[in-house]
């Protein structure tokens, strides 16, 4: 009997619960359309996380030609060339140039913009037909959800990740395609600046070796004039010593070497002595004279001749870092780009229906039991 009693209990009650509900349907209703509202904001204001992977390659042999006459520069090593009086290539070998624009030097400099820069400051640099798109507000709305969250690493099978949040795959594709277009310019600025800064060092260590070579000039001529006014003097002594002991000409009062040792000026006589110091008064400090005057005047000669920043400027005038021309710092093509995003906008309205009406039941029965126990204590 209590079984029987049990089981129409659990009928009664599971009864008792649908008409519950089905009383409070509109409420369930509400919350449920609630939900559903809510997760289309959600999914509407909110940005997806994109995540796009591509492989980024140096480029080709073909490609590094068009810096053929920039890469042929040889700089003297101008200190070498100040110590031996001698043109002597950069770094002791004429295969290494005075700027060079290699395959991996230019992917090298695309991997650090990319990588160290904010997409802020790489998009700043490009021309605004690059970054102005027809999709209007939208894709600048777009381009800002990315500015906040923008980030570049490695992946372990060597691809670039780029990751970042955005309302569209379409126009998130498109920021993509446009961020890498501006990351050339910014490259291209960026090696132009590299450049830029060698040739400012070379004319700054120029200008610097001459200074001191012709410092070293004006020391060397100086300590020769009063060598030899220090040499004059103390021959000057000696010809008064000559004269007030009367010595005309050498030995002439028996005197030999044997005697003295030769070790006293004087006794070479007044003739000799004047005739020395007639000599000495018209010696000039030339080369013939002074041995290291010669190495410095062919080093300042062959380092005011040197031509390399213009040269070099000239050469860069030809390739495609110069000003107008197409530049292209690394291969990668977008279409075979990796594409993917978290968000799921179906699942999040799913379950923002379910939710819904799983809160609009309970708040139905938590209502009901609340009716149900003041009707009690009544």
């Amino acid at each position: 009997m209590s079984e029987k009693q049990l089981q129409s209990n659990d009928e009664i009650d599971l009864f008792e619960l649908f008409l519950t509900l089905w009383e409070g349907k509109w409420l369930i209703l509400g919350a449920t359309l609630l939900a559903a509202v809510l997760g289309f904001a959600y999914i509407t204001l909110t940005p997806n996380n994109f995540e796009a992977k591509l492989n980024i390659a140096p480029l080709s042999a073909n490609d590094i030609s068009d810096y053929s006459a920039l890469n042929s520069i040889v700089a003297a090593d101008l200190e070498s060339t100040a110590k031996t009086g001698m043109f002597t290539p950069r770094y002791h070998s004429d295969t290494l140039p005075f700027f060079e624009v290699t395959e991996l030097y230019l992917a090298n400099a695309f991997y650090t913009v990319l990588a160290n820069y904010s997409l802020s400051e790489i998009l700043g640099s490009a021309p605004k037909n690059l970054t102005e798109n027809q999709a209007g507000q939208d894709y600048q709305n777009s381009l800002e959800d990315a500015s906040r969250s923008f980030k570049t690493s490695f992946g372990k099978d060597g691809m670039i990740v780029i990751t970042f949040q955005g309302k569209n795959v379409a126009l998130a594709q498109q920021i993509v395609e446009t961020t890498l277009q501006a990351v050339d310019i910014k490259t291209k600025t960026a090696v132009i600046d590299d450049f830029q800064n060698q040739t400012s060092e070379h004319s700054a260590r120029k200008k610097f070796i001459l200074e001191q070579l012709s410092v070293e000039k004006s020391f060397a001529t100086a300590n020769f004039s009063k060598n030899i006014e220090q040499e004059i003097d103390k021959l000057k002594e000696h010809l008064e010593i000559a004269i007030t002991l009367g010595i005309e000409n050498a030995f002439e009062k028996g005197f030999t070497n044997h005697a003295f040792g030769n070790t006293e000026t004087y006794f070479k006589g007044r003739k000799a002595l004047e005739a020395e110091i007639a000599i000495l008064m018209k010696r000039k400090p030339n080369e013939s004279h002074l041995p290291d005057l010669k190495r410095i005047n062919t080093a300042m000669s062959l380092i005011e001749k040197d031509g390399t920043a213009k040269t070099a400027k000239d050469a860069l005038e030809k390739t495609p870092l110069s000003k107008g021309k197409t530049f292209k710092a690394a291969n990668y093509n977008t279409d075979q780009m990796q594409f993917v995003y978290e968000k799921k906008p179906t699942l999040i309205l799913a379950l923002s229906i379910v939710l819904g009406g799983f809160l609009g039941m309970a708040t139905v029965l938590v209502r009901n039991a609340i009716n149900s126990r003041k009707s009690v204590e009544l």
